[in-house]
């Protein structure tokens, strides 16, 4: 069974961000060979913002080039930095975000990828955010950096776990997506609302993967925490900011994950340096 290196929120177009992408990109074609034997899953904001000019995309994309080229399998699913700036996005950008890293801008989400006995589904967590106007071309806004998957998508993951033979039959099912789908304190749950950095139907979210997948993948609120057990997953990753955007004090970890073993064998692969 493959082996799962996860990287988030790696903001290319800082210039500090992208000195650090370069070191990771060439310690992970040092360190993990052979190369057949990965996946890279990167979940969210690849990119720190994007224009008509397409060039942070573009510099992410020779990153994971790079790496395809070498021999690995990667994954990418997009965050709100994706679509535009933090709080502020296109839907313009939507199809181009699948242009340019799926080559087909018909890719929907849930996103399925069959890769040797596992089944890997990504969502996009900005969704519901841009479907919540019509108008394609008017700018939206994720208040407060939120992000919602969205009925549709919800509903279309739910048939893919329930019915869909390529999952169902899969020995491990993974899903991964950028925003953090659960508060980290009961207490802070039960006396803030949810409104920054939060997936906000994650109560819908819950209702349809618990107890269903082996693992659950995320990012976006730059600190990284892992789960064991929660929502009855044996695995679940906050992959913190690969690149130590804003965290130079405490980097996250570059997690190389293997399912077919103990959870305590996961291990960091500090690409950093």
């Amino acid at each position: 069974m493959k082996k799962i290196v996860q990287l988030t929120d790696i903001h290319v177009g800082i210039p500090e961000c992208n000195t650090v992408m370069n070191n990771i990109v060439k310690n992970i074609k040092k360190r993990m060979t052979p190369a057949s034997d990965y996946v890279i899953m990167i979940t969210g904001d690849l990119v720190d913002e994007v224009d008509d000019a397409l060039k942070n995309y573009k510099q992410a994309k020779q990153y994971i080039d790079d790496l395809k080229l070498a021999g690995f399998d990667v994954l990418v699913v997009p965050g709100n930095h994706d679509y535009g700036t933090g709080n502020r996005q296109l839907s313009y950008f939507v199809e181009k975000f699948k242009e340019v890293f799926y080559g087909d801008s018909s890719v929907s989400y849930p996103k399925k990828d069959i890769i040797g006995e596992i089944a890997f589904i990504g969502l996009d967590s900005m969704q519901g955010e841009m479907e919540k106007d019509t108008l394609s071309h008017d700018a939206k806004h994720s208040i407060f950096a939120a992000g919602s998957l969205g009925k549709r998508q919800l509903e279309e993951l739910r048939v893919m776990l329930d019915t869909d033979p390529e999952v169902t039959g899969a020995e491990k099912i993974v899903v991964y997506m950028h925003h953090r789908p659960f508060y980290f304190s009961h207490l802070r749950s039960i006396l803030i609302p949810a409104t920054g950095l939060f997936l906000q139907d994650r109560k819908e979210l819950k209702k349809i993967i618990k107890g269903k997948i082996d693992m659950l993948l995320f990012g976006h609120r730059h600190r990284s925490k892992a789960y064991y057990g929660k929502w009855k997953i044996p695995r679940i990753y906050d992959g913190g900011t690969s690149t130590k955007k804003a965290n130079k004090s405490s980097p996250s970890p570059h997690m190389i994950i293997d399912l077919s073993s103990d959870q305590r064998n996961d291990i960091d692969g500090n690409f950093y340096e």
